[in-house]
């Protein structure tokens, strides 16, 4: 009678070690497409819905693929309270904004006008009425 040799794939200690590996693999691929998705979240939770201030800056940056370029565009808002915020734009929107411009975006849309110290003014006179209201009681 013929003996049979065990294959060196035969080991019961090569289940373990594969279902290690795969349990590894799965983790990494799912770490990965987690980092995905709280990348994507992230930067449209950091859009704000609504903002006003002064346009003290303006760029474009360039988002590649195997369809060619296209330009993302950015208007650098600086608040009444001094915090400066980037947003996104559409193309008709960035050529109108010259820097300088006051802009303030709601849910019925965008206004723009040309008043530049209305935000310093609009401080002082909030900070007046603050004053007022907190000395009078």
């Amino acid at each position: 009678m013929a003996k049979f040799k065990k294959h060196p794939k035969d080991n019961p200690g090569d289940d373990v070690l594969w279902s290690t590996r795969n349990l590894i693999w799965g983790t990494v691929i799912i770490a990965f497409f987690t980092g995905i998705v709280f990348l994507a979240y992230r930067t449209k939770a950091t859009q704000p819905r609504e903002y006003e201030g002064r346009v003290i800056d303006k760029g474009a940056r360039y988002r590649h693929s195997e369809l060619g370029s296209r330009p993302i565009f950015h208007l650098l808002v600086e608040t009444r309270g001094g915090q400066r915020i980037s947003v996104m734009v559409d193309r008709d929107l960035y050529y109108r904004v010259k820097v300088g411009t006051w802009i303030k975006k709601t849910e019925t849309g965008v206004e723009l006008s040309a008043k530049q110290n209305e935000g310093a003014d609009a401080e002082k006179r909030d900070s007046l009425i603050t004053l007022k209201s907190s000395s009078e009681f």
